[in-house]
């Protein structure tokens, strides 16, 4: 079976200048015909079936793009920024419920209100699928790099100080690139040709 072929113009040309991150173009796929709307995800899956290959191109490059900027600027390994990813998530999930405004869940500097809960090395075990000794290993780099810390009781916990200027300004372009992502794959599916 045939791959569709890409088309000049149906996928995000990203950052035209990387020093200047405000310039964003996002040309969507111009097909001939206007936009039909907000996509339904009634038709979804017909959608995603009709343009696998260019909505897979285009999310993969996001993904592996994410993934060399992490490596790169932030200068971790991946199984490494899982755990510190894991180790925020879960220690804040309690507080992140369906439907949650931001005004009443974050302080004025964007971070959550309260405490965030330890998270067990057990449960971090668990949830990555890492070898214990890995995740420990790894867990303690992270603490000595300033990421992480550590409760007396052997829990972990995400520290606002381990996000730096590079990690606030990664996270800030990571962001932006996922929102343009998003809204290439977008104009894909609702110009497919569902005949």
């Amino acid at each position: 079976m045939r791959s569709p072929q890409l088309e000049p113009g149906c996928v995000e040309k990203g950052l035209q200048d990387k020093s200047d991150a405000k310039k964003i173009s996002i040309n969507r796929p111009n097909l001939g015909r206007p936009p039909r709307g907000e996509l339904k995800m009634e038709d979804f899956d017909k959608r995603f079936e009709k343009t696998f290959a260019m909505v897979a191109f285009a999310s993969n490059r996001h993904l592996v793009d994410h993934m060399r900027r992490m490596i790169n600027l932030l200068e971790i390994d991946a199984e490494s920024a899982m755990l510190w990813g894991l180790v925020a998530h879960l220690s804040v999930a309690h507080a992140m419920h369906p439907g949650a405004k931001p005004a009443d869940l974050l302080a004025p500097d964007g971070f959550l209100l309260g405490e965030a809960n330890p998270v067990r090395l057990a449960d971090l075990v668990q949830v990555s699928g890492l070898p214990k000794e890995t995740v420990r290993r790894k867990l303690e780099k992270l603490r000595e790099r300033g990421k992480l810390g550590r409760t007396d009781d052997g829990h972990w916990v995400a520290l606002r100080t381990g996000v730096d200027e590079t990690t606030y300004e990664f996270t800030r372009e990571s962001v932006k690139r996922l929102l343009q992502t998003a809204r290439v794959i977008e104009g894909i599916l609702q110009h497919a040709r569902l005949d």
